[in-house]
């Protein structure tokens, strides 16, 4: 195939599937793995000026209780603190402390050593193609869900 010809249904079709197979398996291995669920939350938190607790909820797709529970686990380990919201006292904000930043570096250190294992053995150009296009898949799925 050449750059300049559209892929047809067949082409498309065996790149959905490759994404699924990824997909699938990275999902699983965040089910199996308890720092999974942690470092997203880390993140969400550490990414946010002041986030609640119900943002954190809706973002990582668990219930309310779930996500209150994990933050009073983070907040009794020094790694979040909970505030009251000056714009709403009836409403707590969290905000990671330095423990939690040292915690998230950690599990971000873990997560990368992991994908530096699945592409042992590529070359960077490769890498930094599928980024490419990943990347570029991106922005046409985000620019196709604008038009709809």
């Amino acid at each position: 195939m050449h750059d300049h010809e559209k892929p047809d249904e067949q082409d498309v079709q065996r790149m959905v599937d490759a994404l699924l197979l990824i997909s699938d398996g990275i999902e699983r291995t965040r089910r199996r793995r308890p720092n999974a669920g942690l470092l997203r939350m880390l993140q969400l938190i550490a990414t946010t000026q002041s986030v609640r607790t119900s943002d954190l909820a809706k973002e990582l797709g668990v219930h309310q209780s779930s996500a209150t529970r994990q933050v009073q686990a983070l907040t009794e380990e020094g790694k979040v603190q909970v505030l009251t919201d000056p714009d709403d006292r009836r409403a707590n904000t969290i905000t990671i402390t330095e423990k939690g930043r040292a915690e998230l570096a950690t599990l971000e250190r873990m997560g990368l050593q992991r994908w530096m294992l699945f592409t042992d053995g590529w070359a960077a150009t490769e890498v930094q193609t599928l980024e490419r296009l990943l990347t570029k898949l991106r922005a046409s799925i985000a620019a196709a869900n604008r038009k709809t």
